[in-house]
């Protein structure tokens, strides 16, 4: 009886063994981590709080992920679904964004994730602060996406011919720009500066001159003037003047006669 039931017990064991395999989630094989950057608090739900996460993954360019090629996982294995649920843990892809400059190129994934409240106030502390939270984006719970291997050869050979190409007209062309506004710069600043020092030299060289020239031209025009006006107002002070000296004379001759007047 007890092999019966022994054997029983280990067929049981192993459907659940099995169904367990079954309902596991399987990933692909080529699978990559990538780097947390940052995360945002959004809001507050009911059962949960809402955040986003930056992921950034340097050098490479990922321009699409399909629903079967990114995995948010976390170390304690909670359970996330992949699509947006305000009641239970969840993810979903938000934004991919890749950019490309003369230093450096990469991806910028976001993913917008609601975690269940309990889960967050009794492992980290207050949801609302940065620092508590911190640690459950950058340690414990990590981005996987799926990358394919690109053909290196043929990369690498369009990479050296946009390279030659890009680097010969770009040259030309900046030779040919900076040679034009170069001569126009140049040739603007050598004028004017020429045309003020031909000025300040020529007006100090000619300033003795200048000044005798001055001084002649004036003298003459304040000589003329004075003149002018002496003519111009003759008949205005001559008659008063006639009247004056003869006044003057009668008064001087009729003194004289009572002095005389006086000795007798």
């Amino acid at each position: 009886m007890r092999k019966i039931l022994l054997l029983v017990s280990t067929v049981f064991l192993s459907l659940f063994i099995i169904n367990d395999k079954v309902y596991a989630q399987e990933f692909p094989n080529n699978l990559l981590k990538i780097p947390f950057s940052a995360y945002y608090y959004e809001k507050t739900n009911q059962d949960t709080y809402e955040y986003t996460i930056e992921y950034i993954l340097e050098d490479w360019l990922i321009f699409e992920l399909e629903e079967i090629d990114y995995y948010f996982i976390t170390k304690d294995n909670q359970h996330f679904h992949k699509y947006y649920d305000s009641q239970y843990n969840s993810y979903v892809l938000e934004d991919i964004y890749t950019w490309v400059d003369y230093f450096t190129r990469g991806t910028l994934i976001t993913l917008r994730v609601t975690v269940n409240k309990e889960y967050i106030e009794n492992n980290y502390g207050n949801p609302y602060n940065y620092e508590d939270v911190l640690p459950f984006f950058r340690d414990n719970s990590a981005l996987y996406v799926n990358y394919y291997i690109p053909d290196t050869t043929g990369y690498q050979r369009g990479f050296s011919d946009g390279y030659d190409i890009g680097y010969s007209e770009g040259y030309d062309h900046g030779l040919q720009v900076g040679e034009q506004a170069g001569y126009n710069i140049g040739y603007n600043e050598g004028y004017n500066n020429g045309y003020n020092k031909g000025y300040t030299d020529g007006t100090r060289a000619t300033q003795a001159e200048a000044y005798q020239k001055g001084y002649n031209d004036g003298y003459e025009v304040a000589s003329n003037t004075a003149i002018s006006k002496f003519t111009s107002n003759f008949h205005v002070w001559i008659v008063p003047a006639i009247i004056l000296v003869i006044v003057a004379g009668i008064f001087t001759g009729y003194r004289r006669e009572r002095r005389l007047k006086w000795f007798i």
